[in-house]
């Protein structure tokens, strides 16, 4: 996922712990060339905030996935969106006040949609009417969003490109030989 400002991009390196996997979020940052990790292990599917300052991600655990707010600069959790151990792949609207996000429900999986309220960190969540129901969505699959240009607010400054910050969660930092 490519931070709105084009100057690094989020992956996920998939780890284990014996057979369990262990996902890590890292950030490539194009100016450095190094890749360093910004999560703890158990978060995947990152998801930039219009202003890069936030990461929505899914964060997996013994019972399930959820989907979660990362600080994009220190990796910590700063909201816990869902906490039904069934939802998963969040996407950020381009206004930057609603996610999008995969549900399952029985076999079925379904989009349903968060607003997130107030300012950030300290959003209010709304949840909105599901976006489909019984509709069977791959569950592989992911939302996108399309809203008009003269439709979008006026964006917020971007982050610094230093990208995340050394003490973060997962600090171990990789040169990036090849392509992420």
């Amino acid at each position: 996922a490519w931070r709105p400002d084009g100057k690094a991009v989020a992956f996920v390196m998939n780890g284990h712990d014996g057979s369990r996997g262990t996902p890590v979020v890292y950030v490539y940052t194009l100016k450095t060339k190094r890749a360093v990790a910004l999560s703890a292990p158990g978060y995947e599917n990152p998801s930039w905030s219009p202003d890069g300052r936030f990461i929505a991600a899914t964060r997996t655990t013994t019972l399930g996935t959820d989907v979660v707010i990362l600080d994009a600069t220190t990796g910590n959790p700063v909201l816990q969106i869902t906490n039904d151990s069934r939802s998963w792949g969040p996407t950020w609207s381009p206004a930057g006040n609603e996610i999008a996000y995969m549900h399952l429900h029985g076999l079925i999986v379904d989009l349903r949609l968060v607003r997130l309220g107030g300012s950030a960190p300290d959003w209010k969540l709304s949840q909105q009417p599901d976006l489909t129901e019984n509709s069977g969505i791959d569950g592989a699959s992911r939302a996108a969003w399309f809203i008009p240009a003269d439709q979008l607010p006026t964006p917020s400054p971007s982050p610094s490109a230093a990208g995340p910050s050394v003490g973060s969660p997962g600090t171990s930092s990789s040169s990036a030989s090849g392509q992420p």
